[in-house]
């Protein structure tokens, strides 16, 4: 039996990358907690969510280190439960979504109340995930 690729790290290393001497370095190590725990990697995410609202290192950068940070531990979770290819191709695109989505928001920013345009689209990326999630978890029953 061959042994299962870990899809899992190459979304850790590319947030590695990203963050390598910035100050967001130490909580996306905190990441790495995400290959023992979803439930401690979704702490260090919070965290890394934190710390990006709190610098205020918004804009592509911020949603990027917040949709990889996602990716990773989403896709650290479908390791462990060995999910089928496809659930990680539905994964990959609910992510990547966010890029668009971030543009959206920021388009619609001057009609919005005066919310963080960040925030607004980290959150809609997560009810973006969510919704795919449940479209996954219905499509395997």
């Amino acid at each position: 039996m061959r042994p299962r690729i870990r899809f899992s790290v190459l979304p850790f290393f590319l947030l590695l990358l990203l963050t390598y001497g910035t100050r967001f370095f130490v909580p996306s190590l905190l990441l790495a907690l995400g290959f023992l725990s979803y439930a401690m990697g979704m702490l260090a995410l919070l965290a890394l969510v934190l710390f990006i609202v709190y610098y205020r290192a918004g804009g592509l950068y911020g949603m990027g280190l917040v949709a990889l940070s996602l990716l990773f531990l989403e896709s650290a979770e479908m390791d462990r439960k060995r999910a089928p290819g496809e659930h990680y191709l539905i994964l990959l695109l609910a992510v990547f979504l966010a890029l668009p989505l971030y543009y959206l928001v920021v388009g619609l920013a001057p009609l919005m109340p005066s919310l963080e345009v960040t925030m607004v689209a980290a959150l809609m990326v997560v009810l973006l995930y969510l919704v795919s999630r449940l479209v996954v978890a219905e499509q395997t029953k």
